[in-house]
């Protein structure tokens, strides 16, 4: 598969993503507003919240975690002595480490 293509298999499976997460955004508080006149509701409202919120923690600490981790490999670079080449990998870690920050935030916005 040329990276073209793959490019854009990968743009396809981000929107379908996005669109997934609105799905299930929207359907959440639809349930939340059910749920008001269905006592059923309240207890799998109750459930999903528990369920969200361990979820929620867990990726707030995969964050500290990975920011950490930036960080360590910015000081470690300071104290290297630079070469092009640990440089250039240091900042591709790096560059790899934010967007996973960026994909677990995006995840927390549900």
């Amino acid at each position: 598969m040329d990276l073209a293509k793959r490019d854009q298999r990968i743009e396809e499976i981000k929107h379908l993503l996005e669109n997934r997460r609105d799905f299930l955004k929207n359907r959440n508080n639809d349930i939340l507003e059910s749920s008001n006149d269905n006592s059923y509701l309240k207890d799998v409202v109750n459930d999903y919240s528990q369920y969200y919120n361990t979820l929620k923690k867990q990726k707030q600490m995969q964050i500290a975690a990975l920011s950490d981790i930036s960080k360590h490999i910015s000081n470690s670079t300071r104290n290297l002595i630079p070469t092009d080449y640990l440089l250039q990998q240091s900042k591709i870690h790096q560059k790899d480490i934010q967007e996973k920050i960026s994909s677990i935030q995006k995840d927390l916005a549900i």
